[in-house]
Formats: structure tokens, C-alpha cells, sequence
């Protein structure tokens, strides 16, 4: 799905029952997909040895990584961002 500005973009998730039941062991769960978005993004340093991630609101925090530290998790809301990061 692609948003204003060409850039991608997801609806946000809202779980009234059975949170991460379905990703987690395939169990019931009632989720509804709803229009709140956020903006996220990553940017490889000129030296290629630090990541900066940025997410918008409702988030709007950021952080530098080490790149060699990326799938150190730092136990915040700016993991998933980074999370994703990896994973791309």
C-alpha cells in the first residue's frame, strides 16, 4: 500500500481480544485494521557503521545504532523500527 508522497505505508492494527495470539501460536484473536498512521525511517551513515532510526507521531523518537549493534534490542518503543531495519 503506498501513501501520500509515493511513500509505503500500512494501516495501523487495533486487537480488542486475543493480543498476538494470532502471529504468536496461530489462536483467535478480534483485530480491526484502523487509519492511524505513522511515518518511519532509516538512514546508513555516510561511514556505513551507524543507522539512525526516526519514527514519527504518535511515536516521535529516534536513535543512533551502531550497525554491528542492530539486532540489539534496546527494550523501547523504537524497536520495532529497528526491527524492521534488520529485516529489510
Amino acid at each position: 500500500m503506498t501513501a501520500r508522497g509515493g511513500l509505503p505505508a500500512a494501516p495501523g492494527r487495533i486487537c480488542l481480544a486475543g493480543e498476538s495470539l494470532d502471529w504468536m501460536i496461530g489462536g483467535p484473536s478480534v483485530a480491526a485494521a484502523i487509519s492511524l498512521r505513522t511515518r518511519a525511517s532509516a538512514h546508513l551513515a555516510d561511514t556505513s557503521q551507524e543507522l539512525t532510526i526516526r519514527s514519527g507521531p504518535p511515536v516521535d523518537a529516534g536513535r543512533t545504532v551502531p550497525t554491528a549493534a542492530l539486532s540489539e534490542l534496546a527494550g523501547d518503543r523504537l524497536d520495532y523500527v529497528q526491527a524492521g531495519a534488520v529485516a529489510r
